[in-house]
Order: structure tokens, then C-alpha cells, then sequence
């Protein structure tokens, strides 16, 4: 039996905390960064957490499409900064960090509900706009990930006419480290929009995503590739068809938590896995539900920032975890 999850995580918002183990660190309370954020890729950069766009309000309904940069040094997450704007956008962009080439945010969607192609790069406060490496074409709620070399970009939804939101696709393309153009790569099996991607032990995997440009479709499926020219589907899925689901590596173990699920509600369930193919549930679900926010691991700890709740509204929730989810 799993023990009781608000003991493995600490809310770190207004100055109140979700009770912590006794056992392990408890950081002072901190303020969220401030604006309720959905949709909005974060990472660890130059030692701090960074949050870009987003969108306020509600899933169905956005108040306001964020363009802001926020960022907190990853040791002290109570002083939040703008240290920077780019584009307008809702946080449909993808991103990708590695060691050997920092950090992406790539595609996205305008105010306007026009999709955009633009590729940034970020280091510590600074992103720069990379004109020369704009993507193919027009993308949203694509995923990314790092692998053999090459930031590769997987499926989504590209525009229609006059710059609508058109279809799902299986697309892939691939920018190579140092490359100025973005080249063709072998696509899905399926057209997937909305799913992840993780490289772990030298496999690239897309999981999740809709089959249709609504949320209601989502899948369970899992492709891989160990070559970047042959996907195949793995035979091992994990428990639930899910949307708005990121990953995590914490040591050797891989985590997700939260989502949205087929049939139109909000899930708090963690799962983890050391091999990809047996899916436990972990003992860091999450206080509440959650989907489309962030989940990354630091200083071994998981962090899950903003997203959306059970009513579909963006939050500026942060939730820490305090120990691992593998005791």
C-alpha cells in the first residue's frame, strides 16, 4: 500500500506546505511564480528553473496567451524574476535541453491562434531567436527530445488555411548539432498530437498523444526507435490513454504524473519505471490533479510546475517532491 501522498510533497504557494516527511528537507514556503501558467514548458538552465508562456485562465476558454520568461535559481524557488519576453505565445512550444547543446523551445501558437515555426535557444536569462533554423513549417503540440546528435521534433498539429489549426500529423524532422536546416526524418507510425518523447538508454520513445486535434482521443500507445530511421511500436504501454504528460529521470528511474484522460477528466497518479516496459504506480502522486504542467527532477527531487486542474483551469500551483518515489 502506498503511503499517503501529501506526505511526499511539499506545496510551495503562499506560504502554505502540503506536511512533509519528517525525514527529509523541508525548503521554506514560496510563492508561485505568479501568473496561473498551462502549457508552459519549463527546465533546469545555468542552475534555475525556467518557465516560458503559457496560458491563463481556462483550458477551454484562455484569458490571456503569456509571452513572459520566469525564472528562480533552483536552491531558493521564493524569489521569481522576468528576466526576459519572447514571442507571444501559448506554451504549445516544445522543448528540448541537453548537455551538449543547452536548451530549445521550438513552434508554438500566437494570441491570434495562428501557428508559428520560430526556434529559440536559451542560455541562463538570454534566449536568442534562430531565424535560420525556423522549423519546416507551422507546429504546435509537437514533442522534442535530444538523440544520436539531433533535436527531434515528432508529430503535432500543423496549420490550415489563413494559419488555423489544421491536422495531426506523424511528421518528423530532425536539426542536426551545429546544423543550420532542419531535415526530414522517418515519421510515425500514426499521427499523434499532444504526446511526449524521452531518450533512455540510447532509444527514443514518443509516447501518449490525440489522434484528433481534441483532447478526447488520447492514446496509450508507444513508439521507439534506436536509429532514428525505423519506429516500431512497443509492445509494452503504459496503464492509462493519456494527453498533456511530461517526463522525468530521477537517478535510473523514469516518472510521469498527471494527465488528461480519454474521457475528459484530470488524473493525479504518478508511475515510474526503470526499463520502460513494467509501469509501477509510484509513491509521489500528486496532491491534486493535474495535467499539461511540467514535471522535471533536480537535485533529487521531482518538481511538477503549474498546469491545469480537475475544472480545466490553469494553476500556479508548484509541488515538490520530498524523497524519491522509489521507497
Amino acid at each position: 500500500m502506498r503511503p499517503n501522498n501529501e506526505a511526499r510533497y511539499q506545496k510551495l504557494k503562499d506560504g502554505t506546505t502540503v506536511p512533509s516527511a519528517e525525514s527529509s528537507p523541508s525548503p521554506s514556503p514560496s510563492p508561485s511564480p505568479g501568473a496561473a501558467a498551462s502549457y508552459s514548458p519549463t527546465g533546469v538552465t545555468g542552475g534555475k528553473l525556467v518557465v516560458v508562456g503559457g496560458i491563463s485562465g481556462s483550458l477551454n476558454s484562455p484569458s490571456q496567451y503569456r509571452g513572459d520568461r520566469l525564472s528562480a535559481a533552483v536552491e531558493d524557488v521564493s524569489d521569481w524574476t522576468t528576466d526576459g519576453t519572447t514571442t507571444e505565445r501559448t506554451g504549445y512550444l516544445a522543448y528540448v535541453r541537453s548537455d551538449s547543446i543547452g536548451a530549445f523551445f521550438l513552434g508554438g501558437s500566437k494570441v491570434s491562434g495562428d501557428l508559428i515555426w520560430d526556434t529559440y535557444s536559451m542560455s541562463g536569462a538570454t534566449s536568442t531567436l534562430l531565424a535560420a533554423r525556423a522549423l519546416p513549417e507551422r507546429r504546435t503540440l509537437a514533442a522534442a527530445a535530444h538523440f544520436q546528435g539531433a533535436i527531434y521534433l515528432m508529430g503535432g498539429l500543423v496549420a490550415g488555411e489563413s494559419g488555423s489549426t489544421g491536422s495531426v500529423i506523424p511528421t518528423v524532422v530532425k536539426l542536426r548539432d551545429g546544423a543550420e536546416t532542419w531535415e526530414s526524418a522517418e515519421g510515425l507510425p500514426a499521427a499523434r498530437s499532444g504526446g511526449s518523447a524521452l531518450t533512455f538508454n540510447n532509444t527514443l520513445y514518443y509516447f501518449f498523444g490525440s489522434e484528433t486535434t481534441g483532447l478526447s482521443t488520447s492514446t496509450n500507445n508507444v513508439y521507439v526507435t534506436t536509429d532514428g530511421a525505423t519506429w516500431t511500436e512497443h509492445p509494452f504501454r503504459p496503464p492509462e490513454a493519456l494527453v498533456g504528460v511530461n517526463f522525468a529521470i530521477l537517478g535510473t528511474t523514469v516518472y510521469y504524473c498527471g494527465g488528461y484522460l480519454a474521457g475528459g477528466s484530470v488524473t493525479n497518479a504518478c508511475y515510474q519505471s526503470t526499463n520502460l516496459a513494467t509501469w509501477t504506480r509510484s509513491n509521489t502522486d500528486l496532491p491534486a490533479g493535474r495535467a499539461f504542467g511540467v514535471l522535471i527532477s533536480n537535485s533529487e527531487r521531482l518538481w511538477y510546475l503549474g498546469g491545469i486542474d480537475l475544472n480545466l483551469n490553469a494553476t500556479d500551483t508548484i509541488y515538490m517532491s520530498t524523497s524519491s518515489g522509489s521507497d
